[in-house]
């Protein structure tokens, strides 16, 4: 987890391919440049992503991701994500989708 002090919370920014871990009560901002998937590899994950949002409520933004979950981000998109446990941080990774 080495990587996780570059990273400065609550700030927009790409983070780099990788295992990251977040810490209880600890959130922070993801706007990948490129598409890519966020697997929860321990815990739980809150992840909300900016609007404008269609469809039915459940299309909101909000989405809880358990320990084998997962998630597409789009390119340019602003997600904000946060270990759902307030006394436990969870462990998730980021790698990009492979070009087309």
């Amino acid at each position: 987890m080495a990587l996780l002090t570059r990273l400065k919370l609550h700030e927009s920014q790409a983070a780099p391919p990788g295992r990251w871990k977040l810490a209880a009560g600890r959130a922070m901002t993801l706007q990948p440049p490129d598409a890519g998937l966020l697997r929860v590899a321990h815990g739980r994950l809150w992840a909300t992503c900016d609007g404008p949002h269609e469809g039915a409520l459940n299309d909101s933004g909000d989405h809880v991701l358990d320990a084998g979950g997962e998630l597409r981000l789009d390119a340019g998109q602003r997600w904000v994500i946060e270990a759902w446990h307030g006394d436990s941080p969870a462990c998730f990774s980021w790698e990009p989708l492979p070009s087309r």
